[in-house]
C-alpha cells in the first residue's frame, strides 16, 4: 500500500474520478461529492475497472445507498480549501446556512413577526451543525492522522466563528453604552460561569439552601433522560466554550475597555446617588456566584432570624409562665410555639453550617483546578473553570474597586450595601490598580475622606448651647490616643497567605506570640488602622529588630507614621528595646527567617512530607 502523508488530495471536488484509492482503512474506492450538494461527500467501495461513467449515472435512490462521510462546514472545506482562504469558507458557509433558514421558514405565516437571522444563530444554527460535525467524524479512518487533526481544528474554528456570530446577536439588545459590561455580567448570570457552578452543585450535592438537600438521595440522582444527559454532556460543553470564548483582553489589556465603558457611563450621572445606584446595578448579576463563595450575607440574614427567634422565645416563655393550668389552652400554644422557635433555629443555624461548607468545598475544587491536584472523583477541566471565573471575578472587583474610590466609593460598603461579595476581604493593596489609584497612600488618604466624610454626615445637626464661663483648666493629665498602624505587605501573588501563615506558624512556635485566629495576624499586614488581637511574649528587643528589618524592606510599603515605635506601642503595648546586644542568636535567627518567608523573590521552603515525597519519587 502506498504511503501518503495525506489523504486529502485524493478526494474527488470535482470532474470524474480517473482511478481509485486504497485509504487508511485498507478500503479501495472514492471519495466524491455530490453534483448537486457539494458539500456531502460519499465513499464509493469500487474498482479501477468499473469506475469509469460510474457517479453520472447513479440515480438519487442509488446514491442514497452509499455512505455520506463527510458533510456541512467539513465538506464546505474539503471542497473549497485549495480555492480560498479560510475566512473566506467560513462567510460563504454561514450565508448559505443563513439563506437556506430564510426560505425554508419565509413563508411561514408568522414569519412577518420574526426575526429569522436572528432566530437562525440564536436557537438552530450551532446545534445542527454540531450534528453535520459529528456525522463527518465518518471520513476520519479513510484519512491520515494529519489530516483528521486538520479537520478537527477546521470543526472547531468554525464553532467559534458560529458563537462570535451569536454574541453579535445578542449583543445587539444591549444598549450601545453598556455592550462590554452586559456581555461580562451575562456570563455570571446565566452564561458559563453560572453553568459552571450549576454543574458542581448537581454533581456534588451543593444545593443553595440546606432544607433543600434530599434526605436519602443526591442532587444528581434526581436527574434523568434528558436532564441527566444536559448535566453531563451539554454544561461542561457550555462551560468550556465560554471559557475559550472569553475575551479577557477587556480586563488585562492596557487599554481596559470594560473599565473604560464603566467610567464613561459614571460621567453621565451627575448626582452621587445615581453614581452609587449604578455600581451597585454592577455588582447585582454577580450574587449567585458570589454568594456561593462568600455567603457573608446569607449568614448575616440567618443571624438576623435567629435574633427575631429569641425574641420570640422570649415572650412565648412569658406567655407559658402566665399560664397556671398546664391543662389550658394558653399553656398548650405556648408549649407548640416554643418547640417551632427551637426547629426553626435549628433549621437557620444548619443553614449557617451549610453555607461555610459549601464555601470551603467550591474553594477546595478551585485551588485543585489550580494546583492540578484533582482526585479521582474530581473533574480537572470543570475544577479548572471553576477556578477561572473565581479569578476573572475577583480581578474585575479589584479594577472595580480602583475605580469606584476615584469617584469617592469604597468597595467594601458597596458590597455590604448590595449584599454582594466579590472580595470577601478587600484590602488596600486591592485599590491600587497604577491607574485610576497610583500608590497605597492615595488609596488610603481617599479612603480616609471617604470615611470621615460618612461620620460628619452621622452626627446630629449642632443646636445653640449656652456659652459657658471659661474654667481654669485643671491639672489632671489628658492621654494621647494611640496611633493604630499596621505594615502594608505588598506582595499580591497566590502565595501570599501562604507566607504569612508560615511566619505566624513560626513565631507561635517560637513562643513569641499568641493568635486566637490567622486572620488577626495577616490583619497586621494589611496596611489598615486597626487594631489586631496579636499578643506578644517574646523579648521587647527582638519584637524592635523585628518590625526594624521589616519596615526597612523592600516587600513592605513605607507608610507616614508607621513606624517601630507606633507599633510596638499601639499593636503590642509595650516600649520599644534597641538594646542589640541583649539579642541572643536564636532570636537574630528567628528574625532572619520571618525575612526569607515573606520575601517574594526568595521560594518558600518545602514541608517535610513535600521533601520527602520528591525523595521517593527520585528514587
Amino acid at each position: 500500500m502506498k504511503q501518503y502523508l495525506s489523504l486529502l488530495e485524493r478526494i474527488i471536488t470535482e470532474g470524474p474520478a480517473e482511478s481509485t484509492t486504497t485509504w487508511q482503512n485498507k478500503a479501495t474506492g472514492i471519495i466524491a461529492n455530490d453534483e448537486e450538494e457539494e458539500t456531502i461527500f460519499r465513499f464509493y467501495e469500487c474498482t479501477d475497472d468499473d469506475i469509469d461513467g460510474m457517479l453520472p449515472c447513479l440515480t438519487d435512490e442509488e446514491l442514497k445507498q452509499y455512505p455520506v462521510v463527510a458533510c456541512g462546514i467539513i465538506g464546505k472545506w474539503i471542497h473549497l480549501r485549495e480555492l480560498d482562504d479560510i475566512s473566506d469558507i467560513f462567510d460563504a458557509y454561514y450565508d448559505d446556512c443563513l439563506e437556506d433558514y430564510k426560505y425554508d421558514h419565509g413563508s411561514d405565516p408568522d414569519a412577518w413577526d420574526r426575526d429569522l437571522a436572528q432566530e437562525f444563530i440564536l436557537t438552530k444554527h450551532i446545534q445542527e451543525e454540531k450534528e453535520r460535525i459529528k456525522q463527518s467524524e465518518e471520513i476520519m479512518p479513510y484519512l491520515t492522522e494529519a489530516d483528521c487533526k486538520k479537520i478537527r481544528d477546521v470543526a472547531d474554528n468554525y464553532l467559534r466563528y458560529a458563537r462570535r456570530q451569536r454574541h453579535k446577536a445578542l449583543t445587539k439588545k444591549y444598549p450601545r453604552d453598556m455592550v462590554l459590561q452586559k456581555t461580562f455580567a451575562d456570563l455570571y448570570l446565566q452564561g458559563g460561569a453560572h453553568t459552571c457552578l450549576q454543574w458542581f452543585r448537581y454533581e456534588y450535592d451543593m444545593p443553595i439552601r440546606a432544607e433543600w438537600k434530599l434526605p436519602h438521595t443526591t442532587m444528581k440522582e434526581t436527574l434523568h433522560g434528558e436532564m441527566l444527559t444536559y448535566h453531563q454532556l451539554e454544561e461542561p460543553t457550555i462551560a468550556k466554550e465560554a471559557l475559550e470564548d472569553f475575551d479577557e483582553d477587556i480586563l488585562l489589556s492596557n487599554d481596559r475597555p470594560l473599565m473604560q465603558e464603566i467610567e464613561s457611563n459614571l460621567r453621565k450621572r451627575s448626582s452621587e446617588a445615581d453614581r452609587e445606584r449604578y455600581l451597585l446595578s454592577l455588582l447585582a448579576p454577580f450574587r449567585d456566584f458570589a454568594n456561593a463563595f462568600c455567603p457573608k450575607s446569607r449568614i448575616l440574614d440567618a443571624e438576623r432570624e435567629i435574633r427575631h427567634i429569641g425574641d420570640e422565645r422570649a415572650r412565648w416563655t412569658a406567655e407559658l409562665e402566665k399560664a397556671a393550668d398546664s391543662s389550658s389552652k394558653e399553656y398548650a400554644d405556648a408549649k407548640e410555639q416554643l418547640h417551632a422557635c427551637d426547629e426553626a433555629e435549628q433549621l437557620m443555624r444548619s443553614g449557617i453550617d451549610h453555607y461555610n461548607n459549601v464555601a470551603n468545598r467550591l474553594y477546595w475544587y478551585a485551588q485543585h483546578g489550580l494546583t492540578r491536584s484533582c482526585t479521582e472523583e474530581e473533574d480537572p477541566d470543570m475544577c479548572l473553570n471553576l477556578c477561572y471565573w473565581l479569578d476573572i471575578m475577583q480581578l474585575f472587583a479589584r479594577e472595580l474597586a480602583s475605580l469606584a474610590l476615584s469617584y469617592g466609593f469604597d468597595l467594601k460598603e458597596l458590597q455590604e450595601k448590595s449584599g454582594v461579595y466579590l472580595l470577601p476581604k478587600v484590602m488596600n493593596v486591592d485599590y491600587v490598580d497604577y491607574s485610576y489609584i497610583t500608590s497605597f497612600e492615595q488609596a488610603r488618604r481617599m479612603l480616609e475622606e471617604i470615611h470621615n466624610r460618612h461620620a460628619a454626615d452621622a452626627l446630629p445637626d449642632p443646636t445653640p448651647a449656652k456659652r459657658k464661663s471659661r474654667q481654669r483648666p485643671t491639672d489632671a493629665k489628658t492621654t494621647k490616643p494611640v496611633p493604630l498602624h499596621t505594615m502594608n505587605y505588598t506582595h499580591r501573588g497566590r502565595d501570599r497567605n501562604k507566607r504569612l501563615q508560615a511566619a505566624m506558624v513560626l513565631l507561635e512556635n517560637e513562643k513569641m506570640i499568641q493568635v486566637s485566629r490567622p486572620d488577626d495576624f495577616f490583619d497586621l499586614f494589611s496596611g489598615e488602622k486597626r487594631k489586631c488581637n496579636v499578643r506578644w511574649t517574646g523579648t521587647a528587643v527582638t519584637l524592635t529588630f523585628m518590625l526594624k528589618s521589616l519596615l526597612e524592606s523592600a516587600f513592605v510599603e513605607k507608610q507616614r507614621g508607621c513606624s517601630v515605635s507606633s507599633l510596638c506601642t499601639g499593636q503590642f503595648g509595650t516600649q520599644p528595646n534597641s538594646h542589640y546586644s541583649k539579642m541572643t542568636d536564636e532570636d537574630r535567627n528567628v528574625i532572619s527567617l520571618i525575612m526569607s518567608l515573606l520575601d517574594p523573590d526568595r521560594e518558600l521552603p518545602k514541608r517535610n512530607d513535600e521533601e520527602e515525597e520528591g525523595d521517593r519519587g527520585g528514587r
